[in-house]
């Protein structure tokens, strides 16, 4: 864009930035290829989707489906193929988190390189940002297209200010918008800040293009969004019951626990707030300093001769904090997960950026002084020359993302000491190739070498998705068993596998026939389903066949 352009700082910080994106998208890759990690349960089953692509799913838009359907026909079906959407969405992030810096970086060009780079550094060893990257879920994509939606609006929001037109520039951020949305619904939560940002920009706020840009925006974003519309449509809306059952709210697919009810807990909200600070690491620090500088400023009306970037801090703070702040009330309805905000850090590398290389200049500026002092005296808290805190938590940051890293790439190793075992869930991403490579023989030597006509039944989605995938790695593609979920006839959450007619637990062509178990004990699978008798082939790994099967006891989905 043309901010980009006339910042030569900016541009020179971003070249850097895009160099950087490319080596930690190298690292990663090597450690998806050579790293020898299993996919994990929402990996495989977000695998399985691909299998089946439809307009839709049960808990998730179709994006995450699509992203590995074309990865997996280019490239085939190993974990690394499987993860390959998300390492790149990663590496597109800092990209994003570069640029938009750049486009908004200090006029004094030292400066402005300083911040770009210090932002992309930001985005590459903050965890929350970091982590993602490594596993095909929907979170790495979705927060890519969150900081491509925040840029827009900015430029949007820039050139209306400017008295300039900004169509195609809202037809984009529509269409980003509905992008994000069909990897995770959560897409939406950027609306309110941008509607925040619309607000404190200062005069005019709202004006006639205003209206036509959100119009714009919002009818690209409705068509783009329309597929989970029509999927849902047709199903009677799942989703929304899904939704609904996350907030344990009445109509959801999950028991109401709220208040004193059972179930709740007043820990949520603050295991939600201690969940952010080690997602975020030292970083959350310099974050908060940057957004309190940002407001502190706006409200006081400082003027430092940089108004452009000024509005930048304080316009990332309004599209990041309403992420936040809506999980936090969430957290007092119900347990929250710590991966659900994260797209909110994204934005804040920008101001987290510009405060880091203010204060690092400042930051040189001291010791170049100290070393002038022929004394020398100690002066820093931690080590003898001056130290300030931005400095001190930038350098925790990087160390704090690097080990984070590290531990990332060398997972399978690392995930197998003592300490770490009993933090890190391993059993996650370990033991499931060697069942299904059990669960093989055991279907080959009972059906033989085409086991395409068999069904096989996992306890939950989680054991069917596995199952589904590392299965298909043992007999090859049109060979393998059928594999479905139990989830809902044992009293849990349906699945998509409870919307496929090929996964239908009661269909005809399985009466009779021999099923095999994955997961539970014998007497749970009698108490939900009929059979003649239930053989257990391998007890450690919870294997049975189920022999006679007459499909479930109560009706199901």
């Amino acid at each position: 864009m043309d901010g980009v352009r006339e910042n030569a700082g900016g541009l020179q910080g971003l070249k850097w930035v895009v160099v950087l994106a490319v080596c930690v998208f190298a690292a990663r890759m090597a450690s998806l290829v050579f790293g020898g990690l299993e996919l994990a349960a929402d990996e495989a089953q977000y695998w399985d989707w691909s299998r089946h692509l439809s307009l839709s799913y049960y808990s998730k838009g179709p994006g995450v489906a699509w992203v590995i359907w074309l990865s997996t026909q280019a490239f085939g079906h190993a974990e690394w193929a499987v993860r390959l959407p998300s390492a790149i969405a990663g590496a597109l992030t800092v990209v994003l988190v570069g640029g938009f810096a750049a486009r908004v970086s200090p006029p004094r060009k030292s400066q402005s390189a300083r911040a770009v780079w210090s932002a992309g550094v930001a985005a590459c060893v903050t965890p929350a940002l970091l982590v993602p990257g490594s596993f095909m879920t929907i979170d790495s994509p979705y927060i890519a297209c969150w900081i491509a939606a925040a840029w827009l609006g900015w430029e949007v929001l820039r050139r209306e200010h400017r008295g300039k037109s900004a169509v195609w520039l809202s037809v984009a951020l529509g269409v980003v918008l509905g992008v994000g949305f069909l990897f995770k619904y959560t897409m939406l939560l950027i609306v309110p800040g941008l509607l925040i940002a619309v607000l404190v920009r200062g005069r005019p706020r709202w004006t006639r293009a205003t209206t036509v840009h959100a119009l714009v925006a919002t009818g690209a974003f409705v068509v783009v969004s329309l597929p989970v519309v029509i999927w849902n449509a047709q199903h009677g809306w799942p989703t929304v019951a899904h939704l609904l059952g996350h907030l344990r709210l009445a109509g959801g697919d999950m028991p109401v626990e709220r208040g004193d009810g059972a179930g709740w807990s007043a820990w949520w909200a603050a295991e939600y707030v201690l969940s952010q600070v080690g997602m975020a690491g030292p970083m959350i620090v310099i974050m908060a300093l940057a957004c309190w500088g940002a407001v502190r400023g706006r409200i006081a009306g400082e003027d430092d001769g940089d108004e452009r970037g000024r509005w930048a801090d304080v316009y990332c703070v309004c599209v990041s904090v309403p992420i936040f702040a809506v999980y936090l009330g969430v957290s007092l309805m119900t347990k929250v997960q710590g991966n659900w905000p994260i797209a909110g850090y994204a934005a804040l590398c920008i101001p987290a950026g510009r405060l880091v290389a203010a204060e690092m200049e400042r930051y040189r500026k001291m010791v170049a002084r100290w070393r002038e002092d022929p004394m020398r005296p100690r002066m820093g808290l931690l080590r003898r020359k001056p130290e300030t805190a931005v400095q001190v938590l930038w350098h925790w940051s990087i160390g704090y993302g690097i080990a984070a890293g590290i531990g990332l790439m060398l997972l399978g190793w690392v995930g197998s000491l003592p300490l770490v075992r009993e933090v890190v869930p391993m059993h996650r991403l370990s033991g499931e190739r060697e069942r299904a490579e059990a669960l093989g023989r055991i279907i080959r030597d009972e059906i033989g070498e085409d086991a395409s006509g068999t069904l096989v039944i996992g306890a939950r989605y989680t054991h069917a998705a596995l199952m589904a995938y590392y299965l298909h790695g043992v007999f090859g593609d049109g060979e393998g068993p059928t594999v479905g979920s139990a989830a809902a006839y044992l009293g849990e959450r349906e699945s998509s596998y409870d919307y496929w007619e090929e996964t239908d637990l009661m269909r005809e062509r399985w009466m009779g026939t021999t099923v095999f178990l994955v997961g539970l004990r014998p007497e749970r699978w009698e108490r939900a389903f009929v059979f003649e008798r239930i053989e257990t082939v391998d007890e450690e790994r919870h294997l049975h066949m189920g022999r006679g099967y007459a499909g479930a006891r109560e009706q199901g989905p």
